[in-house]
């Protein structure tokens, strides 16, 4: 990300601000105010040097010391710096409410900062059938699932979702194309490995795929299944029908690939049907009709056996 000029203007003016807003609150001891004043700098100096990271725990340190609401800012232009826009909205947001008149007067464009980064953030409402799972962006940690819903604030764009449990088969979805102030809700079911597998049929592309009867997917099928025997079923227009049995075990995943379907029965062929008709028999409305082909007439063949006796030699009829 490119750094800002104008931002670190802002940034070393506003951690040196005090102000009678915060005469209430007892003033911190003087080693509280030396390390404070360090941390300051050490993390002033690392967002300068562009090294987010150490800033970050700077800002974050001297703000459990002081509750100085200055640092929340600075906190969250380096989570933005870092590319953490949902946490970043949330701490400039704390300092919204958090800081007097006059701090927040000492921001230049304030509205403007707030306005940029929610049009950068979405809301995920996801609905989980189990409480307390992790919840995983794009493989990282950032919440736990409660009933009956969790609301999590995410980046625009498309994003990967895993919910992760013991005992349970994760759950994962792709929510594509989030726009910045959106809300929107997901649903993500995990199975108990103690009754359930993991169904997964990989099968040629196009072809319609049938779990006892109800049709789940097309070309490919991942989802959970109670622990017995499922009965499969694979069509695709211009092939043969593919059945099939497997046995699901519990907490187990049952893979099944499929590379290529039955040919058709050649009554399915429609050269077939033109030959018949060709020669003998046609099918309309339900009824069977035999047609006996009436070609040139001509004389039956002789065959290829002379003439004369034939012997039967030690065949006997």
């Amino acid at each position: 990300m490119r750094f800002r000029p104008l931002l670190a203007f802002a940034f070393l003016s506003i951690v040196t601000v005090t102000g009678p807003a915060f005469a209430a609150d007892p003033p911190p001891a003087d080693a509280t105010a030396e390390q404070a004043a360090k941390l300051k700098q050490e993390g002033t100096k690392a967002y300068n040097d562009k090294d987010w990271e150490t800033a970050l725990v700077k800002f974050q340190e001297a703000y459990a010391l002081t509750k100085d609401p200055s640092f929340l800012y600075n906190k969250a232009r380096t989570l933005e710096s870092l590319g953490e826009l949902p946490r970043a909205l949330d701490a400039i947001e704390e300092f919204d409410k958090a800081a007097s008149p006059e701090l927040k007067a000492k921001v230049n464009g304030l509205d403007q900062v707030i306005a940029g980064m929610r049009a950068r953030v979405a809301t995920l409402v996801i609905r989980s059938n189990v409480a307390d799972a992790e919840v995983r962006i794009n493989d990282r940690v950032v919440s736990k699932t409660k009933m009956p819903e969790v609301s999590l604030r995410v980046k625009v764009g498309t994003i990967k979702i895993d919910l992760v449990s013991p005992d349970y088969f994760p759950c994962s979805l792709t929510i594509n194309d989030l726009r910045g102030g959106e809300v929107r809700a997901a649903t993500c079911e995990l199975g108990s490995k103690n009754i359930q597998g993991l169904l997964v049929i990989d099968s040629v592309e196009g072809s319609q795929i049938s779990v006892d009867g109800r049709e789940v997917g097309t070309g490919s099928y991942e989802g959970y299944a109670r622990a017995g025997t499922h009965e499969i079923v694979i069509t695709k227009s211009g092939s043969g029908t593919y059945r099939t049995s497997v046995l699901v075990k519990a907490g187990e995943k049952r893979p099944l690939k499929v590379s290529a379907l039955p040919s058709p029965p050649v009554t399915s062929r429609w050269w077939f049907w033109t030959s018949i008709i060709g020669g003998a028999v046609v099918i309309a409305g339900g009824t069977v009709a035999t047609i006996i082909a009436l070609n040139t007439e001509r004389s039956p063949d002789s065959g290829t056996i002379l003439p004369g006796k034939v012997s039967t030699g030690g065949f006997r009829f």
